[in-house]
């Protein structure tokens, strides 16, 4: 979950009075510029402009130095219910306060897993404050509420080091019984994680380790992943958002096995990806791009229309093959080599219960995945395009977000570009033709 900051106001006073307006005149004027220098006025050269940094940089720079992980943890004094968790268990947080090396080791090991190697925190240290009286649920919107916190925790920082803010408190929604907040964070602000991130360790989308990484992503200037289910595929029209649904990613809330790491095009934008492991905006030709632990280009960024589209090869939930569905005869046909999944449906005014079971199967798990940044829901995120499951007759009709890794498939095409997968190499690397019309 994003926490957003609220702007400071400026106000630039004009001090001078002695001159009607604040402005000097232009010299020849008749009003005499007394603001011109003499000689006894020696001239100072104006300070060279530094812009702002970029929203994330200041996190990026911290990864890319493979800077250390501080993690702040900042005792509470609760005076909150919370039903869903009395059974609290609290072995997590022992461990973490001992400074448990198997414990701290998982941390850094998960990090390394997400970015492909690419940031490995050079230590992790746990850090403990003076306890906290808050006397509310932690809640993302509340600007006052990150501003005590932050002042609270100030003099434990680190600012060579990667703080990560632990308040042993819990989210608004794990309060209201609603989804359970393992954290939050925003453009370069220290990422907070909630106590309910301490009760569930090890599970996929809630646990400590994965909280962590997902919400320093955040910090990083990447968004939620989501879905885009669209009624024209390849133009990429009229779609449907689900802006947390991507079951191939770290930043979507959808868990699985796989979804645990950070895509190639948000390793791009946490500044993990060289210059050269990037095609921007190629001209029509072939070109090849390969999973994130080999050696080569790992996006094809081409602006399309109104957006910018990102092709990589990624692992995905499931492997994609194609699948036929067939009426069950018996109970055997459950036990069939390849079983994809099993139904009931209505056909001709029967209800039947089938089987679907791989077939033609592709050899990998591994495909094309087509994404695009979204900012037409409340939360901006990156989305993937999802792709018409490929059963070979009218049984099922679902849609998948794991992208195509069946070669001479079209992936996208409008009126002055085509873009297609037209071949592919295990699990390693994809062929991909942009023609430019």
């Amino acid at each position: 979950m994003n926490r957003k900051g609220e702007a400071l106001l400026a106000s630039a006073l004009c001090t001078t009075t002695f001159i009607a307006g604040c402005s000097p005149e232009k010299p020849g004027s008749d009003i005499p510029d007394i603001f011109a220098p003499t000689s006894e006025t020696p001239t100072t050269p104006a300070p060279e402009y530094v812009p702002p940094p970029e929203p994330g940089e200041l996190t990026r720079a911290l990864l890319a130095k493979d800077a250390p992980v501080r993690l702040i943890f900042v005792p509470v004094i609760r005076q909150l219910k919370v039903n869903q968790l009395e059974a609290e268990d609290k072995s997590y947080t022992k461990k973490l306060l001992a400074n448990d090396k198997k414990t701290l080791d998982q941390i850094a090991d998960s990090f390394e897993d997400a970015t492909a190697n690419r940031y490995k925190p050079s230590r992790i240290t746990v850090v403990k404050t003076g306890t906290m009286a808050i006397n509310a649920c932690l809640n993302s919107a509340d600007w006052k509420q990150h501003t005590a916190i932050d002042a609270h925790v100030a003099k434990y920082r680190d600012d060579t080091a990667l703080n990560v803010l632990v308040v042993d408190q819990y989210g608004c929604e794990s309060v209201a019984g609603g989804s359970r907040t393992g954290g939050y964070a925003d453009d370069d602000l220290d990422p907070i994680m909630t106590a309910t991130s301490l009760t569930a360790p090890d599970e996929l989308d809630s646990g400590f380790p994965r909280s962590v990484n997902h919400e320093t992503g955040h910090s990083a200037g990447a968004d939620h992943a989501g879905t885009s289910d669209c009624t024209d595929i390849l133009k990429i029209q009229h779609c449907k958002i689900s802006p947390t649904f991507d079951t191939n990613s770290l930043m979507g809330y959808q868990s699985t096995v796989d979804s645990n790491d950070f895509t190639n095009p948000e390793l791009f934008k946490l500044g993990l990806l060289d210059k050269t492991e990037i095609i921007d905006n190629p001209q029509s030709g072939t070109y090849e791009i390969v999973d994130a632990h080999a050696k080569g280009a790992k996006v094809l960024r081409i602006p399309a229309q109104d957006k910018t589209l990102y092709f990589s090869w990624e692992k995905s939930e499931d492997a994609v093959d194609d699948t036929l569905c067939k009426p069950i005869k018996s109970d055997k046909d459950y036990e069939l080599p390849n079983l994809v999944s099993s139904g009931t449906r209505e056909i001709n005014g029967k209800e039947v219960t089938f089987v679907c079971y791989a077939v033609n199967k592709t050899g990998t798990d591994h495909s094309v995945q087509v994404r695009y940044d979204d900012v037409s829901t409340e939360f901006p995120s990156s989305v993937v395009v999802t792709r018409p499951d490929r059963a070979l007759d009218k049984f099922e009709d679902e849609l998948r977000d794991t992208g195509e890794n069946k070669p001479n498939t079209l992936l996208y095409r409008d009126e002055q570009l085509e873009v297609k997968m037209v071949g592919r190499q295990g699990n390693t690397k994809a062929t991909i033709q942009v023609t430019r019309k």
